[in-house]
């Protein structure tokens, strides 16, 4: 998700996030080897299903992850960088 929130967001906005996510960029880069889909093809949640089913993360269990990483980018970052960051999640 971090990975799509880099995608879609402007960089300032990300590097936002970015630090309020301690190694988010190691989570990114580790997602990146996995798998992750090119940038150019990160438009939304949906296009994160197949590489989150390859991880056994299901869509239930999606919707809960939102909030949940919500709540800690608000934490470390502030409430816009939260919003901003579930922004770029839709």
């Amino acid at each position: 998700m971090l990975g799509l929130a880099k995608a879609k967001m402007p960089s300032d906005q990300y590097s936002q996030v970015a630090s309020a996510v301690p190694a988010s960029e190691a989570l990114v880069g580790e997602a990146m080897k996995a798998g992750l889909p090119a940038a150019s093809q990160l438009t939304g949640l949906s296009s994160l299903t197949p590489f989150l089913s390859k991880a056994g993360i299901s869509p239930e269990m999606v919707s809960q992850l939102v909030p949940a990483l919500g709540k800690a980018v608000g934490a470390g970052g502030g409430q816009a960088v939260a919003d901003a960051f579930l922004a770029a999640l839709r």
